[in-house]
């Protein structure tokens, strides 16, 4: 399970992402809907570690991850932005 706790992330005075909690399942599909500029792309970041919140943090199963945990369990958590082919290999996508 991904979890996010009160995880907030600013760019100078803009606020992209408030106070976000949520819970995330194993072997799930979760889809983050919302108009341009609401902050999607920056939870999907801090989500996959890319990015680190301003404040709260992310835990993997039990354990708090940070960048260095995510470098070693990168397949834990995938990223695939809305143009998904541009993302995938291609080669895997001809099954």
């Amino acid at each position: 399970m991904l979890k996010a706790e009160n995880v907030t992330k600013q760019y100078g005075s803009q606020t992209a992402v408030n106070g976000v909690s949520l819970e995330l399942e194993d072997n799930a599909v979760t889809v983050i809907v919302g108009e341009s500029g609401s902050g999607k792309s920056t939870l999907a970041r801090i989500l996959s570690l890319i990015e680190k919140p301003d404040s709260g943090r992310i835990l993997l199963g039990d354990a708090e991850a940070d960048r260095r945990y995510a470098k070693s369990n990168r397949r834990l958590v995938q990223l695939v932005m809305q143009n998904a082919a541009s993302s995938l290999d291609p080669h895997q996508m001809r099954r």
